[in-house]
């Protein structure tokens, strides 16, 4: 099976009927393909997620050179995604121009119904084999340092577990960002998870959690593009995944190699989409007037390493809590606390680390919920449960999400 088979792929172009017939063999070949008439629908397309490749006309609205145009907006929004251009006769110039523009390839209009196809899969195939590594590289602190542990496992069984563990951590870091960057007076409160759920959260309560804050539109812009990525359609794949983490874990189901290899092929498509939505998370910013603008220094957590000094430029002043936030383009910082903290002197040593919720522990299991602490995983080493002296990393700090904040220590039913 080629990879171009199940890709998601946008296609751009004013003329829908001509494009329809030349992106055919992409369909035919299992491709699933959408079409939109301009470069300001493909923007607005790709910004809301779920996309794996972009195939893109030159000459269409707006203005003269509408490819074009997209591509530098691509550019000043730091969004990774392949595209192809489709070239007309006549168009060597503004081609060489969308290639110097970060276009990945282009494909003469006059030969795509037989180059299209091999072009589409060579591009991905090269796409998904960088994938993981540029996400270790180059992505949010916490998915960096997921992926890199998945990467040191090799082969068989280990690299099975660990493919399923990273995107359980994948879903449980989106769900994260979702509650972090909404307010639960306008999404709450939550109805598919409850707050016992909290106490240890399973693969199924994370999915759980992120469908609910999908459907959602009042839920923050970034979430909903990141949340498209792991779920373009609906939570079907989702669903699918977590039988088979259950059957492995609780039935000892030896998966088949279909099975291994669309578990494998997750992790990569995940890893290649996210890339597309760029965000980063940041600690201990101080912002300061210069010229302007204002400029806000800021530690970054990106890449498996230790948090590293950097400055951003924002439009417009804005008040910086303690603690990390999330800065994506176009948006001012978000303050990601109760959900993310801060580690300080980290448990690898490095100074300090992001911690990621990751349940709740009491004292006194007689006690109220509202008296538990939350937990943390640190992000560089994985290590779970740790607890914060910090009283208010409590239950009361997240309650807001739920109807009955104090509701019994019941679960309910668990995947696990």
């Amino acid at each position: 099976m080629t990879i171009v088979a199940g890709a998601r792929i946008l296609v751009a172009d004013d003329q829908p009927d001509v494009v329809r017939t030349l992106t055919d063999p992409l369909r035919r070949a299992g491709a699933f393909l959408t079409f939109v008439r301009d470069g300001e629908e493909a923007l607005q397309r790709v910004a809301g997620g779920g996309y794996d490749l972009v195939l893109l006309d030159m000459k269409m609205p707006p203005h003269d050179w509408g490819g074009l145009w997209f591509l530098e907006q691509m550019q000043e929004r730091n969004a990774v995604l392949p595209c192809i251009v489709l070239s007309g006769e006549g168009q060597q110039r503004q081609t060489v121009e969308a290639i110097r523009l970060g276009a990945r390839d282009w494909i003469s209009k006059s030969d795509a119904d037989k180059e299209l196809v091999t072009r589409c899969n060579s591009q991905l195939e090269t796409d998904f084999s960088r994938s993981v590594s540029s996400m270790i590289a180059g992505g949010p602190g916490p998915l960096a340092h997921a992926y890199s542990r998945y990467q040191s496992t090799v082969g068989g069984d280990l690299q099975y577990v660990g493919a399923l563990r990273l995107i359980e951590e994948t879903i449980r870091l989106i769900a994260l960002i979702g509650l972090a960057t909404s307010a639960p007076e306008q999404c709450g409160p939550l109805r598919r998870v409850r707050p016992g759920d909290l106490a240890r959260p399973s693969f199924g309560h994370w999915a759980a959690l992120l469908g609910e804050l999908a459907s959602h539109d009042k839920t923050s812009e970034v979430f909903r593009a990141l949340a498209q990525h792991l779920r373009p359609e609906n939570d079907k794949q989702i669903q699918d995944l977590n039988k088979l983490r259950n059957n492995h874990a609780h039935g000892g189901h030896d998966p088949s190699m279909a099975d291994r290899e669309r578990v494998l092929r997750v992790v990569d498509t995940w890893a290649h989409r996210l890339a597309s939505t760029p965000f980063m998370i940041g600690s201990d910013a101080q912002m300061r007037f210069k010229g302007e603008d204002f400029e806000v220094s800021v530690l970054e957590h990106r890449g498996a390493l230790p948090p590293r000094l950097t400055r951003l430029t924002l439009p417009q002043p804005v008040v910086l809590k303690a603690g990390p936030h999330l800065f994506a383009a176009g948006t001012a910082p978000v303050p990601l606390d109760p959900w993310f903290r801060v580690l300080e002197r980290g448990s690898n040593g490095a100074g300090c680390t992001l911690g990621s919720f990751d349940g709740t522990k009491s004292s006194n299991p007689k006690a109220p919920l509202g008296e538990d602490h939350l937990t943390f995983t640190d992000s560089a080493t994985g290590e779970r449960g740790i607890r914060l002296a910090d009283s208010s990393a409590s239950w009361a700090s997240v309650s807001s999400w739920f109807r009955t904040p104090t509701d019994v220590r019941d679960s309910g039913p668990t995947d696990g």
